[in-house]
């Protein structure tokens, strides 16, 4: 059932210029990780938010506006849940992760973009644009309770080898964690 819903919010959000892609675990199964997904995780440009809020309103049974504003571990811009079909649906834009590092709480903004889709998959004929494995390696590194996706991307990297290793460098540059930092590099390096 989730991946009638996915195309059917495919279809719809193919037929406009809204950038938009597929992340979290509906994207790991697509590719082959052994998860089993419960929601399907869109993210959306900052630019496009209200017209893919529309949209995807329309389509929907139920929608509710969730605030991070308050949250510790969350301060993404724009994130709505929705109910199609019995399947929920998160709506993103802006995403942003808070961690703390020695006593610091640290801001990450993911940016999402044309270049973060890195390739597509077709559904049912329906094109499916994906964000990497890479990108989320990171976010749920920094993600409170994901460790599970975690050892199961590195376990894919392992066997598969990492697609995008720029991606993982690129991020070495930015605001992450000192721990996340090593990390990565043990991961380009495989020796995880």
């Amino acid at each position: 059932m989730l991946k009638e819903v996915l195309v059917k919010i495919a279809k719809k959000l193919n037929k406009t210029d809204i950038t938009w892609a597929l992340g979290g675990s509906v994207m790991l199964k697509l590719r082959g990780l052994p998860v089993h997904p419960n929601d399907i995780d869109l993210l959306v440009s900052l630019e496009d938010i209200e017209k893919a809020d529309q949209l995807i309103k329309a389509l929907s049974q139920s929608r509710k506006n969730k605030s991070h504003k308050t949250d510790e571990n969350y301060a993404t811009k724009f994130f709505c849940q929705y109910k199609l079909d019995g399947i929920d649906i998160d709506l993103m834009a802006g995403f942003t992760l808070k961690f703390k590092e020695e006593n610091e709480v640290k801001i990450f903004k993911y940016k999402f973009n044309t270049r973060t889709i890195v390739n597509n998959i077709e559904i049912k004929d329906v094109e499916i644009p994906l964000t990497s494995l890479e990108d989320w390696y990171v976010l749920y590194n920094l993600m409170p309770g994901k460790q599970n996706k975690v050892q199961l991307i590195e376990k894919h990297f392992k066997e598969k080898g990492i697609q995008y290793p720029n991606i993982l460098k690129g991020y070495q540059k930015e605001n992450i964690s000192t721990k996340l930092n090593h990390r990565i590099n043990l991961v380009l390096n495989h020796k995880i």
